[in-house]
């Protein structure tokens, strides 16, 4: 998994990821889609970052595999506005197998601690896009099936999804538009 996370937090933390996903079963064959992470729990530290993050899993034979409620134990380390870290993902439902571990480098806004730790409860969902013999084929079907047109709705769906199992209410896009309209105003 490639992708972008956004992270804020001060003691509790929410966290939002995306990106795209590729994976390569015991016989060679690929699969690559969209992914889409969001959760939130404790946060040891004061800030905020987008971050680019690189996960391997690699027992996963399949991306529907990465689907699923996971615990999210990491950290990260702070130079100037530089931030590299790490975590390491371990699903509470399924294989122990599909636990993967995540780095990643940011640009961060924080306070003058240079460390912080966390510890979150995340959402995984997945979506294929194209299947292939070799990476080239599977990632052209990707394409052609509107991997990368899709993937802003894809996320978009699953934050809606997310927010509504987390407030037990639906997400109204347009209601939340006009409450951040009238407060800044």
């Amino acid at each position: 998994m490639a992708g972008v996370t956004v992270t804020a937090g001060a003691g509790t933390a929410l966290s939002y990821e995306v990106g795209i996903i590729l994976s390569v079963d015991k016989q060679g064959n690929y699969q690559i889609g969209s992914y889409q992470i969001s959760g939130g729990g404790f946060f040891a530290g004061l800030g905020a970052g987008a971050v680019a993050s690189i996960s391997l899993a690699p027992y996963a034979q399949k991306i529907a595999d990465m689907n699923g409620t996971t615990e999210t134990l990491g950290g990260s380390y702070s130079k100037a506005f530089f931030t590299a870290g790490a975590d390491v993902n371990i699903p509470l439902g399924g294989s122990i197998w599909n636990s993967y571990i995540s780095f990643n480098i940011d640009v961060t806004v924080k306070t003058s601690l240079p460390i912080e730790v966390h510890a979150l409860t995340t959402t995984t969902t997945t979506q294929l896009y194209g299947e292939g013999k070799s990476r080239s084929e599977a990632w052209n079907k990707a394409v052609k099936n509107g991997l990368l047109k899709n993937l802003p709705s894809d996320a978009i769906k699953h934050f809606k999804r997310a927010y509504m199992e987390h407030f037990k209410d639906d997400f109204n896009l347009d209601y939340h538009s006009r409450m951040v309209y009238d407060v800044v105003i």
